[in-house]
This record gives structure tokens, C-alpha cells and sequence, in this order.
């Protein structure tokens, strides 16, 4: 798939960047390496995209940015701000890598998904390629690993309601034997899920499934009162 690179002389101004970001101090050293590694002539800083403050006619960026955690894991908002701001490439950042959420950033059209745990020239490099016109995700990472329910505006289950509780009895650090009970289900079928559930989420171990397990768990209830809405 060909991708149209922004030029910035082509449009016979100022290379300009956006940069959505609620944390100052973040989003400062991401402007300092924008403008010091990047070529980018003047960084924009947002600290959310609600309100309608970012409006394309402003654009196109030579890239944008998006923490997000900043916007909260909203993947339907972030697919609507990649559609509006189009062409201008959209990366989203995390504090850690996730496979579940870098297949769902490439999906809606992201032109990139990095971490904030890379070395600082590591992430240059990967800004700088996608200013360039390319994508830029994490090694290993393939299109294929998306899940299979995302589809697009629309809900995206990345766990069943009983994988969600599993996720939460992990969270809370149960056992195996203490969820089991807690959820009335065999010991074997809380081996199974907990395994999906790692798998599906992206984490190494029960310890990372309870760092990132708040993140699906705001995602959910956003999803479910979305439906909610959407079938009155």
C-alpha cells in the first residue's frame, strides 16, 4: 500500500506537529525530540481531544501523536481523530508495549504504535520513519494478530465477560483455588482463562496482567455503556 508522505514544503510554511499529551513533562520531551531530531519547525500540545479543540482544517501535521492513556484506551475516539486528521500519520503512544493494543492501533489506521520504554534514539528512529511515509510498530508485530471482533467504530470484545472477571480476580491477586471459588468454576477452566486472558492482553505474567488490567476494564464499561446507548 503506497502512503502519502506530508512534505513540508509543499505547503510553503512551518513543518508543524501535534502532540496530545496530558503530562507536561512528557509531553515537553516529546516536543524537544521532535524539534531536535525530527525536523518539525513547531510542536502543538494538547491535553485531551475533547471539545472539538483539534480540528483538521489546522493540519496536516507532518505526524501526530496520541498518549493513550492521556484519552483513556478510547480506541473509537481515536479511530475518529486518525479519520479526521487524515493525512496526517497518527501514532499512538503507550507507557508499555502491548500487542493487543498495537493490533488495534494498526486496524484504525495508525500509522504507528511505540512505547514510552524504548531508548530515547530508538524512538526518534521510529518517529522518523513514519514522518518518512512508513509504519512503524513493534518487531514481531502482524496484522494478523488483531482481533478478530474489532471492527472499526463499532465494539471490540478483547475479552468475554468471563475472561473480564478472571482479568479482575487477577487483579486482585487471587489464586487459581480463591477464583475458582469466587466465580463457582473448576480450577482447570481458571488455568485455561487465565492463560487466554495473558495471551489476549498482551502481558508475560499474572504481576503485568494486573498493571494493565485497569486499562481493559475502563475500555469495557466505556464499550458497554456506548451499546447501551446506541440500542435505545
Amino acid at each position: 500500500m503506497r502512503i502519502s508522505v506530508i512534505a513540508p514544503e509543499t505547503f510553503g510554511r512551518p513543518s508543524v506537529s501535534l502532540v496530545i499529551e496530558e503530562k507536561p513533562i512528557c509531553a515537553g520531551a516529546i516536543a524537544h525530540c521532535l524539534r531536535s531530531a525530527c525536523g518539525v519547525d513547531e510542536v502543538r500540545l494538547e491535553r485531551s481531544i475533547a471539545g472539538g479543540k483539534i480540528r483538521a482544517s489546522e493540519g496536516p501535521y507532518v505526524v501526530v501523536l496520541v498518549d493513550l492513556a492521556t484519552i483513556n484506551y478510547d480506541f473509537n475516539a481515536l479511530e475518529a481523530l486518525v479519520a479526521r486528521l487524515d493525512p496526517s500519520p497518527v501514532i499512538a503512544v503507550d507507557d508499555r508495549p502491548n500487542p493487543a493494543f498495537a493490533s488495534i492501533a494498526a486496524t484504525i489506521k495508525c500509522r504507528g504504535y511505540v512505547a514510552r520504554t524504548v531508548e530515547e534514539e530508538q524512538f526518534k528512529q521510529q518517529v522518523r520513519s513514519v514522518i518518512s511515509g512508513q509504519s512503524c510498530f513493534p518487531s514481531g508485530f502482524r496484522q494478523e494478530d488483531v482481533p478478530p471482533d474489532w471492527h472499526g467504530t463499532k465494539k471490540m470484545n478483547v475479552l468475554t465477560e468471563r475472561q473480564s472477571a478472571v482479568l479482575a480476580c487477577v487483579a486482585r491477586g487471587l489464586s487459581n483455588n480463591e477464583i475458582a471459588l469466587e466465580l463457582g468454576i473448576s480450577v482447570g477452566t481458571v488455568k485455561t482463562h487465565v492463560h487466554t486472558v495473558l495471551r489476549r492482553i498482551g502481558a508475560r505474567n499474572r504481576t503485568e496482567a494486573a498493571i494493565v488490567a485497569p486499562r481493559f476494564h475502563a475500555l469495557g464499561k466505556r464499550l458497554d455503556m456506548t451499546e447501551s446507548a446506541g440500542e435505545c
